[in-house]
């Protein structure tokens, strides 16, 4: 995994007003609209480079700009008030769950603020055979970083694939030199 959203990074005093305004948007019908904070513009053309959250990576961030000027269709806005409800109502059910038993290799960037970090923690301490590698200076996309950061979670993903036992990955997942590739 890459920054699992295993929880948002949602302050305590503001995560029971969260939980009220994805539910009470949908009871009145708004739950389309967009949740505060956030745009209908994909992050990227709405925000700068300077203190995004995705990347440290100027080149990557502008990567994505131009992937996104190029083809619109790819954007996404901010996330709607019922996705809200729905993602804190995963998020609370995949907590109460055991985690599964196969190999895991988790990152996470050290500046990472879209995901709940604590949560990442709490359930990969509680993960049998299971890492968490926690990637200095990194933000959200640590497969977005910069190139050194890019190429360490390939590689390690691709040793962590090699090295599991054939029992616990399916046949039809392969590791190859430059990526992970699991079909459906």
């Amino acid at each position: 995994f890459t920054g699992p959203m295993w929880g948002s990074h949602i302050s305590a005093p503001v995560r029971p007003a969260a939980w009220v305004l994805g539910w009470g948007s949908n009871k009145l019908g708004l739950g389309g609209s967009y949740a505060p904070g956030t745009k209908p513009q994909s992050y990227v053309i709405a925000e700068p480079f300077e203190d995004n959250q995705l990347t440290t990576s100027p080149e990557m961030f502008h990567h994505l700009q131009r992937q996104i000027g190029r083809y619109p269709e790819l954007g996404l806005g901010g996330p709607s008030l019922n996705w809200l409800h729905e993602a804190l109502a995963e998020c609370r059910t995949l907590s109460r769950l055991p985690s599964p038993d196969v190999p895991c290799h988790t990152f996470v960037g050290t500046q990472e603020r879209i995901v709940d970090i604590p949560r990442v923690q709490e359930r990969m301490q509680n993960w049998a055979n299971g890492t968490l590698e926690m990637i200095e200076n990194a933000e959200h996309e640590v497969l977005m970083e910069v190139s050194a950061i890019r190429q360490h979670v390939v590689a390690s993903t691709i040793k962590h694939f090699q090295n599991a036992p054939a029992q616990s990955v399916p046949a039809r997942c392969l590791a190859q030199t430059v990526s992970v590739v699991c079909q459906a």
